[in-house]
């Protein structure tokens, strides 16, 4: 199965969430804000991010527009979440509005690692 970094402001919902995936063989990462996400992609390589858009320090945006200036963070794909608002205009694997069913999360999830198994990028 895959890494997956969570970003989440919530700590309930991050924890919840965390727990799901762990259930379903992946192995996940955490962290509180996208500053936190920014600087843990530098050090372990995921195979999707999945990170909710409104946080303090560096919300969803700014975290995917960081990843987009680093080479080596452009192609890991982000499944953006949030509870209010419409879909970003920035490049993105998926968009689900909170709450949202685990289902479709998970559906990303699978795209995303069978496109990694493929030369195209997610």
């Amino acid at each position: 199965m895959s890494r997956v970094l969570l970003v989440d402001d919530q700590p309930e919902a991050l924890s919840a969430l965390r727990a799901v995936l762990v259930g379903r063989g992946y192995t996940v990462a955490t962290a509180a804000d996208g500053a936190e996400a920014f600087e843990r992609l530098q050090r372990t390589r995921v195979s999707a991010v999945v990170c909710d858009w409104r946080m303090p320090n560096m919300d969803g945006a700014e975290l995917i527009e960081s990843m987009q200036a680093r080479s080596e963070l452009a192609s890991v794909p982000v499944i953006l979440t949030s509870g209010s608002g419409e879909a970003p205009a920035f490049p993105v694997k998926g968009f689900l509005r909170k709450p949202f069913a685990l289902d479709k999360l998970l559906s990303l999830l699978a795209e995303c690692e069978s496109d990694a198994a493929m030369p195209a990028v997610c």
